[in-house]
């Protein structure tokens, strides 16, 4: 079977993926009074990936919601990240990092091609 697309086709489309991507994985140990912290560390090989991010859609129920409780309050927003390049060693236990911000993977997905990276994030603002 042949590509639709060119595998390196994508290192060509340099407008296509504006910004850059890093996934980060967490190691988690326990302080002095038992409990989880988790620190964030760049994973090899996954560091300055050529991405494009969309809003998942603010307006609909998918694309955000908001969380109250005893005083506090913070909407999640969620977003979808495109990755050029085939990317199997990316984990929902992960994160993105983009221009400074988090984001949670929630999901990640290739295509068919073997060619793109698709995650399905959140961030809490």
């Amino acid at each position: 079977m042949r590509a639709l697309a060119h595998p390196h086709l994508v290192h060509h489309l340099v407008d296509f993926f504006p910004q850059r991507v890093t996934i980060q994985e967490p190691t988690i140990t326990r302080n002095s009074t038992e409990e989880e912290v988790k620190t964030w560390a760049n994973k090899a090989g996954l560091v300055d990936l050529p991405c494009a991010v969309a809003s998942a859609g603010m307006a609909t129920a998918a694309g955000a919601r908001e969380t109250r409780a005893v005083m506090m309050s913070f909407a999640v927003r969620l977003f979808k990240i495109l990755i050029g390049g085939y990317h199997t060693a990316i984990l929902p236990t992960m994160r993105a990092v983009i221009d400074g911000v988090n984001y949670d993977i929630l999901g990640v997905e290739h295509d068919t091609q073997a060619v793109m990276t698709r995650l399905n994030v959140e961030r809490v603002v």
